[in-house]
């Protein structure tokens, strides 16, 4: 196969369990004002204010534990990130032997894979717009029992051709099985029914409809083999048609390999008809990437080329797991995955959705992290909020961020209520009012998880949060570290890079001081 179909489909691929994390709720407390310098202060005191000679935490009776925040935005699309602070040297104030989540196990009986924003083809220079008459192709429509081959294996990088049979063919959708299978008819069935009466109406409800729904087009479910424990994937390239992939700069014989022109859900054969667990779970899974196929269809819906960043992708689409089938952190243990994560723990952006780790075993955490941001968007802006969000980028005439998306799709009440509670000094500084916003946003987030006790979490232990050595470390532009102190108190090292937002809790893990930042 060639070079260019593996580097496309590496980026393009979701596996997905029954996901989502635990549930935020609205802000409760006190309001966070960060002490900021004014015009009418001497040279002096600003210049102490901006490298934190000001900063005291001596007011608080007990500072348990420090979080430690980067207000910087991380750029997922950047080639070259430089937003990184460093923390300074902890050890005059860390205890690294505090509770800690070592030797806990996420026992993820699931696999699943990244959902990548675009493909390195559309990262190429390419027109603004491309041809919005589906390339002269029609929608395919599908009779039960019709036989149709589809191109399989595209997951492993390959491209085999197999036969199926339609063995549902709903309202919204086609569910396909291979014959060979034909002893899974009846389960397959009941996913397609489940996928009509209940996943459709609500995803849609949610966040807008997919492409090729406005010409009357259906979702394929494509029940095939794929590799063990993994549930289902959607491939952004498979909602293109074989001349829209050409047009964008992708050669026939390669755009020949795919399943093009279509919306497909792949979903694994193995995994449906041997238990009621499983069933349920492929049915979140296919709530999952349904949204996924709902957000690629924003790239290219009125033939623009836009659409949510992989952080917040996935942030819908493990919600809509969640929210459709409460119960799916528990198939997937990502409580556990979230508070063991090495990732999050030591300071990784939440808009930075990677899973590496350096053992190659995967960090699954950040399927939490973005959960429970989502959770807690929606309990503050209400449900609407990711609709508003698709439906931005739908309608936006240029490329848009994730920070433009969010801020133009929340009620000017909310947008009120965070400033409110939050006031940046002009040290800091963004490249627009909404990444400002969306930076003081993460960080009501933050505090919001560690002063709330998310329902869906029940055995959520914060302390497995914390950082667990007296290094320095490096916060990514939106991440975060909590650290245990020694002694009760804390000061800001001398060697911190700036800015740096620092809030001490109580051992209750309330907020216990006002944000500082040096």
């Amino acid at each position: 196969m060639k070079k260019l179909l593996a580097i496309v489909l590496s980026g393009l691929l979701a596996a997905s369990v029954l996901t989502g994390c635990g549930s935020g709720s609205e802000s409760e407390g006190q309001e966070i004002t960060v002490a900021q310098t004014t015009e009418a202060q001497t040279e002096q005191e600003t210049t102490e204010a901006q490298n934190g000679n000001s900063a005291s935490f001596s007011d608080a009776d007990d500072i348990s534990y420090m979080m430690i925040y980067n207000p910087n935005i991380y750029d997922s699309k950047a080639e070259v990130h430089n937003d990184s602070k460093s923390t300074g040297d902890l050890s005059k104030w860390i205890d690294p032997n505090a509770n800690r989540a070592d030797g806990e196990k996420a026992k993820n009986k699931y696999k699943e894979f990244e959902q990548k924003a675009l493909s390195e083809l559309t990262k190429k220079k390419v027109p603004e717009k491309i041809e919005t008459d589906r390339a002269g192709e029609k929608v395919p429509t599908y009779k039960l029992g019709q036989n149709h081959t589809f191109k399989c294996g595209i997951i492993e990088n390959k491209s085999v051709p197999e036969t199926f049979k339609c063995v549902y063919a709903g309202d919204n959708c086609y569910v396909w099985l291979r014959n060979e299978d034909s002893s899974k008819k009846k389960s397959a069935v009941k996913m397609g029914e489940e996928f009509d009466s209940k996943i459709y109406e609500k995803d849609v409800e949610m966040f807008g409809e997919p492409r090729y729904a406005d010409e009357g087009g259906k979702i394929n479910i494509i029940l095939e083999p794929l590799p063990q424990g993994v549930l289902g994937f959607f491939s952004q390239l498979e909602i293109f048609t074989k001349a829209e992939l050409v047009y964008l700069g992708m050669d026939s014989t390669t755009a020949s390999k795919l399943n093009t022109g279509e919306a497909i859900i792949h979903a694994s054969s193995d995994m449906i008809g041997v238990s009621d667990t499983q069933d349920e779970a492929l049915c979140g899974t296919l709530a999952h990437e349904f949204q996924h196929l709902i957000c690629g269809s924003d790239a290219i819906f009125n033939g623009k080329l836009k659409m949510a960043s992989t952080w917040l992708n996935e942030a819908m689409s493990t919600y809509a797991g969640e929210v459709l089938y409460p119960g799916s952190i528990e198939v997937k243990n990502q409580d556990i995955s979230l508070m063991i994560s090495p990732l999050i723990r030591s300071g990784q952006s939440l808009y930075n959705f990677s899973t590496e780790t350096d053992d190659g075993e995967g960090d699954y955490g950040v399927y939490g992290s973005v959960y429970l941001f989502a959770d807690y968007l929606s309990k503050l802006a209400g449900k609407d909020v990711f609709k508003n969000i698709h439906d931005h980028f739908r309608r936006a005439d240029t490329v848009k961020t994730d920070a433009e998306a969010i801020y133009n799709s929340v009620p000017d009440s909310v947008k009120s209520e965070i400033d409110s509670k939050i006031s940046y000094p002009s040290t800091i500084t963004f490249d627009s009012d909404a990444e400002e916003w969306l930076s003081k946003l993460t960080l009501d987030f933050y505090k919001n998880v560690l002063e709330t006790n998310p329902a869906v979490f029940e055995r959520l232990k914060k302390e497995y949060f914390l950082y667990d050595t007296i290094s320095p470390a490096d916060i990514e532009g939106g991440g975060r570290i909590i650290a245990a102190t020694k002694n009760g108190s804390f000061d800001v090292a001398s060697d911190a890079d700036q800015p740096m937002v620092y809030i001490g809790f109580d051992k209750n893990f309330s907020a216990v001081t006002d944000p500082v930042i040096k």
